[in-house]
């Protein structure tokens, strides 16, 4: 590598940093009024999508089990009073509401005998998978256990104003939906 080379490098490596700098005192002022307003209101497009579509995703796989076919019940015992927290704090719903879901298969597997062969807690995930090899659920209702803990997790690393009461409720109704069939199990 000669000179030229060597310069030619060192200026295009330095070209976005030099212009973020110059952009930044351009337009300095703007920047300080926006950053001393509190803010009021933050919404994260993909998110909401993405929040759409895997609810959307969760509420088919539920419909399509066999476990589905029961009319779904308008609350659950278990997510009711999570009603009263999602009015408070749309996230601890959500969280608790996931909890509920995962003990339940905990709850399941347990009954039909199962053990953890070894001390590591398993997720969500992996319960529902386990309850499906075993046939206490249906591969829909893993898929839709699957769905539901996607939703969990946005919630969890969203930024707090992304997740409103009414995304807590929503959340909420599959729970119960979510629930009912794992109580329940497949017909066979």
């Amino acid at each position: 590598m000669d000179w030229l080379d060597f310069i030619a490098s060192l200026v295009g490596s330095l070209a976005w940093p030099i212009v973020v700098v110059v952009i930044a005192l351009v337009f300095r002022r703007a920047i300080k009024t926006t950053l001393n307003r509190p803010l009021r209101r933050f919404k994260v497009g993909p998110l909401e999508a993405e929040w759409e579509e895997q609810r959307a995703e969760a509420l088919v796989e539920v419909a399509k089990s066999p476990e589905g076919d029961a009319p779904p019940s308008a609350h659950h015992p278990v997510t009711d009073p999570l009603r009263i927290v999602a009015e408070q704090s749309p996230r601890a719903a959500v969280m608790a509401a996931h909890a509920e879901i995962e003990q339940a298969l905990r709850r399941r597997l347990a009954l039909a005998g199962y053990t953890e062969p070894d001390r590591r807690p398993k997720t969500a995930r992996q319960l529902a998978t386990v309850a499906e090899e075993r046939r206490l659920i249906s591969p829909e209702m893993r898929d839709a256990i699957q769905s539901v803990t996607v939703l969990r997790n946005m919630v969890a690393h969203a930024p707090a104003e992304v997740i409103d009461r009414q995304k807590a409720l929503d959340f909420l109704r599959l729970a119960d939906s979510v629930l009912s069939a794992i109580e329940a199990g497949t017909q066979e």
